[in-house]
C-alpha cells in the first residue's frame, strides 16, 4: 500500500470517522466487510484489511512476515492504539493464539455455519431411512430435510456427520 494515504491527516479523517466505539471498546468499521466480517477499504484500486490499514497509520510499516491479529477477537476491530485488541505476530502466533482461546477450527456439525442439518435431524434421518421406500427412502428424506440427496448419502454413510 502507498504509505501517502497513511499518513495524509485528511485520509486519516475519513478513515476514522466510519469507525465507532462499541461497549466491549473496541473501535469498529461500519463500513464494508468480507465474508469473515474484517472491514475492508479500496485504497489506489485495492482492497486493504483495515486493522491492518489502522495498524499502519499507528506504527508504520508491518514487518515482512507479520500479521495483525486481534487479542479482542472482533474482526471488525480495528483499534491499533489500545493493547487489549491488535498485536503483531506470525501465522504460527495466531494458530497458537486459536487453539487458546478454543477456537480450534472445529467446524464440524451444527459449529459449522453452513450447516442444513442439526444433530436431531442427524439421528432422526438414520432412524427412519428404509432402503427402496417413496416415503422414507433417500430423496423422500431430502425433500423433507431441505437437503440433496447426495447429502442424505453422506449422512447415512457416515461421510458426513461422523461424530454423531
Amino acid at each position: 500500500m502507498r504509505t501517502q494515504y497513511i499518513t495524509d491527516p485528511t485520509f486519516q479523517q475519513r478513515f476514522f470517522a466510519r469507525m465507532t466505539r462499541a461497549p466491549s471498546g473496541c473501535l469498529e468499521w461500519q463500513g464494508c466487510k468480507d465474508g469473515c466480517g474484517y472491514g475492508l477499504i479500496r485504497i489506489g484500486g485495492k482492497n486493504h484489511r483495515v486493522h491492518r490499514v489502522a495498524w499502519q497509520i499507528a506504527h508504520g510499516a508491518i514487518p515482512d512476515g507479520l500479521n495483525v491479529l486481534h487479542h479482542c477477537d472482533n474482526p471488525t476491530c480495528s483499534d491499533a492504539i489500545n493493547e487489549g485488541h491488535l498485536f503483531l505476530g506470525t501465522a504460527a502466533d495466531n494458530a497458537h493464539d486459536r487453539d487458546r482461546k478454543g477456537r480450534d477450527g472445529d467446524l464440524h456439525g451444527e459449529k459449522n455455519g453452513s450447516a442444513k442439518l442439526t444433530e436431531t435431524d442427524v439421528l432422526e434421518i438414520r432412524r427412519i431411512y428404509v432402503p427402496g421406500s417413496h416415503e422414507f427412502g433417500q430423496l423422500a428424506l431430502a425433500r423433507r430435510f431441505r437437503v440433496h440427496q447426495a447429502q442424505i448419502w453422506r449422512v447415512l454413510h457416515r461421510e458426513a456427520w461422523q461424530h454423531v
